[in-house]
């Protein structure tokens, strides 16, 4: 349940800022164009730091994934509705 959570709303979330970093990254370079003097050509991809990002991404949510279901696996169904 927990890996499955951590999946959609990290999924979710780059594809979100992917998308609104796009939007933000054609806007700045509209701007630039109206600045300087040589436009720029368009928007660069530096794949190599996306692949890394990616990677930290999913290794952080990775992490806690694991972190989570270690803390989750020593507590006992009825303690915890006990506490509630």
């Amino acid at each position: 349940m927990v890996s499955a959570e951590a999946l959609t709303i990290g999924g979710l979330s780059l594809v979100a800022g992917l998308a609104i970093g796009t939007g933000i990254a054609s806007l700045f370079g509209m701007l630039l164009r109206v600045i300087f003097l040589i436009p720029p050509a368009g928007l660069t991809w530096p794949v190599s730091e996306l692949i890394l990002l990616l990677g930290l991404a999913v290794t952080g949510m990775g992490t806690g994934v694991w972190l989570a279901n270690r803390q989750l696996a020593g507590l006992r169904v009825s303690e915890v509705l006990r506490e509630v």
